[in-house]
C-alpha cells in the first residue's frame, strides 16, 4: 500500500505527513505563507482527508529542488486547495497544463514493465546537428560507439520526464567532450550550441532552471536567454561525471579512448602542419583525458 494510500485510512497530524514526504516544518510553513497551502501547518494539527491529500501533493512536489517560482508555475494552472494525487495527475509540458492519467497509463504500469531508454535511432537526427567538425563526417562512428557505452552503462534509461532530460544532457556532454577533446589535440574551435539544440529537444528555461534545482552560481544571470545558454551548457558541463567513467569503461581504458579519438578524424587527415607541434599538442589531449575531461570553455 502507498503511503499516501495509508493517509487517507485514518486522521494524521502535520508533523506526521511530513515525516512521510519527508519535508521539514519550515518548508511546509514558507509553503503556506507563498499561498500554495490553504492551512497553516501546526506541527500537531490534525488534519481533514482533503487537508491531508493537499499536503502530501503540494510537498512531495516542494521536497524537490526546484525554485519556488517554478513550483508556482506547476501549480498555477490547477484549482487551490491543492488536494490531488500524483497518481492520477500528470504535468503535460508540451501543453503547459496538467491532465489526468488516461485509463491503463498510470506511471506504476511503465515501471513494471521495466525502464525506457534512448538508444542510437532515438538520437542520431540530433548527432547528424552537432557532429559536424569533419568533412565526410567520420567522427559519427566516434559519436555512436561512445553511445553504446553509455547505454550499456545504464545512463540512457529513464522512468520519467525529469530523467529523459538528464539522458538528454549526458548526449550534450558526450559532445562537449569530443569538441573539447578536439580543441586541445588539433586546435579546432567548434562548440555544441546548446541553446539552439535544447529548443530543439523542446526544452524551455522552465525545465533547465528545474534540473539546476539550488545551483547559485547563475542566480546573477539576469537575462532569461542567457540564464537558458548559460543553464544548458552548465548542465551538460555537470553530466560528464558519469559519462567520463562510462566512456573509459566501455572502450577499456583510457589509452583506447584516447585512440579512439585520433581514430575518428581518419578519413579526413590534417595537412602536413608542424608535426612535433600536432604531437604535443595530442600528449595535453592525453593527459585531459586521465584528468577526467573537465569543461574548458
Amino acid at each position: 500500500m502507498s503511503d499516501q494510500s495509508q493517509l487517507k485510512l485514518f486522521p494524521m497530524t502535520v508533523q506526521e505527513i511530513l515525516s512521510v514526504i519527508p519535508l521539514s516544518s519550515n518548508h511546509a510553513e514558507l509553503l503556506y505563507r507563498e499561498g500554495l497551502l490553504s492551512f497553516h501547518p501546526e506541527p500537531e494539527k490534525k488534519l481533514l482527508p482533503a487537508e491531508q491529500a493537499e499536503l502530501f501533493f503540494v510537498g512531495t512536489l516542494a521536497k524537490n529542488p526546484i525554485p519556488l517560482e517554478a513550483l508556482k508555475y506547476l501549480l498555477h494552472t490547477l484549482s487551490p486547495p491543492y488536494a490531488y494525487s500524483l497518481k492520477e495527475v500528470f504535468f503535460d509540458w508540451v501543453q503547459g497544463t496538467w491532465k489526468v492519467f488516461p485509463s491503463g497509463s498510470r506511471p506504476e504500469r511503465e515501471i513494471r514493465e521495466g525502464r525506457r531508454f534512448l538508444d542510437w535511432a532515438v538520437v542520431e537526427p540530433l548527432a547528424l546537428r552537432t557532429f559536424t567538425l569533419w568533412p565526410g563526417r567520420p567522427e559519427l562512428t566516434w559519436a555512436r560507439e561512445s553511445w553504446e557505452a553509455v547505454l550499456k552503462a545504464g545512463l540512457a534509461d529513464y522512468d520519467n520526464d525529469f530523467e529523459r532530460w538528464e539522458v538528454l544532457f549526458r548526449f550534450l556532454a558526450l559532445a562537449g567532450i569530443y569538441f573539447d577533446f578536439c580543441h586541445l589535440a588539433w586546435n579546432r574551435d567548434h562548440l555544441p550550441d546548446y541553446e539552439d539544440l535544447g529548443r530543439e529537444l523542446g526544452l524551455g528555461l522552465l525545465q533547465v532552471v528545474m534540473l539546476l534545482g539550488q545551483d547559485a552560481l547563475l542566480e546573477e544571470v539576469n537575462d532569461e536567454e542567457e540564464l537558458f545558454r548559460a543553464g544548458m551548457k552548465s548542465l551538460a558541463d555537470q553530466a560528464r561525471i558519469e559519462v567520463v567513467p562510462a566512456l573509459t569503461r566501455g572502450y577499456g581504458g583510457i589509452k583506447a579512448l584516447y585512440q579512439a579519438f585520433c581514430r575518428s578524424r581518419q578519413t579526413n587527415p590534417l595537412p602536413a602542419d608542424n608535426e612535433q607541434v600536432i604531437q604535443l599538442s595530442e600528449r595535453n589531449a592525453f593527459r585531459w583525458l586521465e584528468e577526467g575531461c573537465r569543461a574548458l570553455r
